[in-house]
């Protein structure tokens, strides 16, 4: 059996049961997505489909403030 030196006090099992009730409820954030490096390596490649020399030089649009 337990030993009754290690239970808690009943108030404190009553709050602990208020914490994991609310917990409960609580919206918990979304898992991380797995497979993150699979979509990257989909994107780097997509971005390598074009002639990357064509594209606007950035620099000039970012000094217009754009």
């Amino acid at each position: 059996m337990s030993d009754p030196s290690l239970m808690p006090y009943p108030h404190e099992a009553a709050a602990a049961e208020v914490v994991k009730g609310y917990l409960r409820r609580v919206e918990q954030p979304p898992a991380p997505r797995r497979g993150l490096q699979e979509v990257f390596a989909e994107r780097i490649n997509y971005c390598r489909q074009f002639d990357q020399s064509k594209m606007p030089d950035w620099s000039a649009q970012r000094m217009k403030g754009g």
